[in-house]
């Protein structure tokens, strides 16, 4: 089965632009500076949305990457103990790395 198509960037624009409409319906014609901020705030929350997903996106990945690092590189300094049964004498058990 293919991949299921992916929104147009001009898809994904319009419906942007219709939630901005929505949200700020009414309040664009208002002369207040506190409207005019509202407006200005509600168009930058809006239109840089998927940015600041993508960088968080990003920053995870980046932080995934750097733990499995960690894990093998602790899986490879951390040392070897021998496994002997309980009854066996320690002192007969020839060392791993004689």
């Amino acid at each position: 089965m293919p991949p299921k198509q992916q929104p147009s960037k001009k898809a994904e624009q319009k419906k942007k632009e219709k939630v901005i409409e929505d949200k700020t319906f009414g309040l664009k014609n208002k002369k207040g500076a506190q409207n005019q901020k509202y407006v200005q705030q509600i168009q930058n929350q809006i239109r840089n949305n998927n940015t600041r997903m993508d960088l968080i996106k990003a920053a995870e990945a980046k932080k995934k990457k750097e733990m499995d690092d960690l894990r093998d590189v602790t899986k490879l300094i951390k040392p070897v103990e021998q496994k002997v049964q309980r009854d066996v004498d320690p002192k007969s058990v020839v060392c791993a790395f004689f």
